[in-house]
C-alpha cells in the first residue's frame, strides 16, 4: 500500500485463520521509501504525457516487484498471494472510475505470485463510490469501537447506526500538512511541532468549516486531484504563514470530528497522522477517548486491510460494504492475475 502522502510503500505480511472463527495476525512489515524518481512523478501524474504515464507504471510497477520479492526473501514468506491498491491517479464516481496505477500482469509475472489488485471499479459498476474499503477491515478485524478514524493523505471514518455500516471520507488531512511542511523543507510536522507554534485564523477557519464536502452527507469521497487543485488552493489564497495555516487546519480538523462524534464514544485511531502527537493532544482536550493501538497496527492498518480484501476477493466473498459505499447490493471486489 502506497497511500496519497506518497511518504513511503508499507508491505505487510498477514496471516488469516478460520477454523472455528476469524483470527489473523501480522507476521512481517516493513515501509520502504518510494525512489524519489518514482514519488515525484506520481505528485505530478496529471501534468505528465501519456507515454510518461505509462513509463511511470512500469518503473512503479517494478519497484513494487523489486521490494516485495526481497520482503518475501528476507523474512522466508512463501504466500498464497500478493495483494496491492496502486496509486491512485483518478477517482470519479460520476463516471463510475478509479484508476489506480499499476500493471497488476506485470508485477505477477516479475514476482511469480498471483496478484490481487483493482478493487474499486467493481462496487462503482453498482452506483457505489468505491470508498472506503476500510469499513469491512473494521468490522471483522477490529471490532468493539465505536468509531474508527484513519488519519492517512485523507482522512476517513466508519461506524454502525442502526446497524448499517457508515463511512467516508472526512477530509484530506496528511496531505494538507506535509504540503505545508515541505514548504520549510520538511517532509512531514515531526509531532505537530510547527502547527503548535501557529495562530489559527477564524476566517479561514469559518470557510473550511462551510465547504460543500464538509456539510454534504455521506456517501461521499475525495480525489488526489481535487486535494490539490482546489482543497490546498483556498488554503493558500490566504497567505498566510506555513505555520499559522497548519495551525488552522489542526483546529478545522479537531472541530470537524467532535462536531460529529459524541463525547464518550470510544475511537480506534490509526494511520500516520496518529503521530501528530499536537493534534492529538487537541483531540482529547475536546473530551473524546482515543484508543491509540500498536504500532504495527496505527502504521500498517490500510495495508493490513488490503491484504484482507484479498483474502476475501481469493474465496469469492463481498469485501465492499454497499450500506457504506453507496452501491445497490455488497460486491467481491479486485482482479485477479495468476501468476
Amino acid at each position: 500500500m502506497s497511500g496519497s502522502s506518497l511518504d513511503g510503500l508499507d508491505i505487510v505480511a498477514v496471516e488469516f485463520n478460520e477454523d472455528k472463527e476469524l483470527s489473523w495476525k501480522i507476521t512481517a512489515h516493513a515501509t520502504m521509501a518510494l525512489k524519489e524518481s518514482i514519488a515525484g512523478r506520481l505528485s505530478k501524474i496529471l501534468e505528465l504525457s501519456t507515454q510518461s504515464v505509462f513509463e511511470l507504471q512500469s518503473d512503479y510497477t517494478l519497484y513494487i516487484a523489486k521490494v516485495t520479492s526481497a520482503f518475501l526473501q528476507s523474512n522466508k514468506i512463501n504466500p498464497s498471494y500478493v495483494s496491492v491498491h496502486g496509486h491512485t491517479v483518478m477517482h470519479s464516481p460520476e463516471y463510475k472510475s478509479s484508476w489506480q496505477l499499476l500493471n497488476g500482469g506485470l508485477l505477477a509475472t516479475t514476482i511469480d505470485y498471483p496478484v490481487v489488485c483493482d478493487f474499486r471499479n467493481q462496487d462503482m459498476g453498482l452506483g457505489g463510490q468505491g470508498t472506503p474499503m476500510a469499513v469491512i477491515a473494521d468490522q471483522d478485524l477490529y471490532p468493539g469501537y465505536d468509531y474508527y478514524i484513519n488519519l492517512g493523505g485523507i482522512a476517513n471514518i466508519s461506524y454502525q447506526s442502526d446497524n448499517r455500516w457508515i463511512a467516508y471520507d472526512l477530509f484530506p488531512f496528511n496531505q494538507v500538512l506535509n504540503y505545508y511542511s515541505k514548504k520549510l523543507g520538511k517532509p512531514y510536522d515531526k509531532d505537530g511541532a510547527i502547527a503548535a507554534q501557529g495562530i489559527v485564523n477564524q476566517k479561514l477557519l469559518q470557510q473550511l468549516k462551510s465547504e460543500s464536502y464538509i456539510t454534504s452527507p455521506p456517501p461521499k469521497s475525495i480525489d488526489n486531484s481535487w486535494v490539490m487543485d482546489y482543497w490546498i488552493e483556498k488554503i493558500d489564497a490566504y497567505n498566510l504563514s506555513v505555520a499559522d495555516a497548519m495551525r488552522t487546519y489542526i483546529e478545522f480538523a479537531v472541530h470537524h470530528v467532535s462536531s460529529i462524534i459524541p463525547a464518550d464514544s470510544k475511537i480506534l485511531w490509526t494511520g500516520g497522522g496518529v503521530h501528530n502527537k499536537f493534534f492529538m493532544r487537541t483531540i482529547d482536550s475536546n473530551g473524546l477517548y482515543s484508543y491509540i493501538p500498536d504500532s504495527s497496527i496505527i502504521d500498517y492498518k490500510e495495508a493490513v486491510l488490503i491484504a484482507y480484501a484479498a483474502y476475501l476477493r481469493w474465496q469469492e466473498k463481498s469485501n465492499f460494504i454497499s450500506s457504506a459505499t453507496g452501491a445497490e447490493r455488497d460486491v467481491v471486489g479486485g482482479g485477479v492475475y495468476l501468476a
